[in-house]
């Protein structure tokens, strides 16, 4: 069950990658593709527990503040 998951779970996101592509400005879409980091640093905090310095935090700021200025413009 685990294999099928992870299977179908890697094959879902690659469509919804290619798809994001396929539908949108290349320019938004790599954008939007790269904030996943931002995603990766708030997951972890969540679940993980991990501490969330300033460092972090800013940078997190800075990146969602960079893609509402790509998207919204």
């Amino acid at each position: 069950q685990i294999f099928l998951g992870s299977l179908f779970s890697t094959y879902f996101a690659m469509i919804l990658w290619v798809a994001g592509f396929k539908y949108n400005q290349v320019s938004v879409a790599a954008v939007l593709n790269q904030t996943c980091t931002v995603f990766t640093v708030i997951l972890a905090v969540w679940f993980l527990k991990e501490k969330l310095t300033i460092g972090k935090l800013v940078a997190t700021i800075l990146a969602t503040g960079g893609v509402l200025l790509m998207t919204l413009l």
